[in-house]
């Protein structure tokens, strides 16, 4: 009887250590998956910035040629990037949520659901 009772306590504690172990593989995978999102949308974000500055800098120097001064073009870019500034802010202070939550929330829970589905 006491040989019985410690070999299923034996199988008792080797399947709690493979359901850690599992659980240990499942959270990796997720953390991995979500610092590969992550890293993906800090380039992204990366590689958009210098082609909208590169861009901002096209256009205000073409300004300049067409305004006939050195600093016009500049100006009116500038004041355009100030004036979508003002208007998002004053977006993100009349909505409930922060302006980019839904967007956020919907990337995440679709990371996470899809990693509860594959179990």
């Amino acid at each position: 009887m006491k040989k019985i009772f410690n070999e299923i306590l034996r199988l008792l504690i080797a399947l709690v250590e493979t359901k850690v172990d599992a659980m240990r593989l499942r959270l990796l995978e997720f953390i991995s998956a979500l610092l590969a999102t992550t890293l993906t949308i800090v380039i992204a974000f990366f590689v958009i910035s210098i082609g909208v500055i590169f861009c901002s800098v096209g256009l205000s120097l073409y300004l300049n040629i067409l305004l006939k001064s050195e600093y016009l073009g500049f100006l009116s870019v500038g004041g355009v990037y100030v004036l979508v500034g003002l208007i998002l802010t004053l977006l993100a202070r009349n909505g409930r949520k922060p302006l980019f939550m839904n967007y956020i929330i919907k990337n995440l829970s679709g990371l996470i659901y899809e990693h509860k589905d594959k179990e």
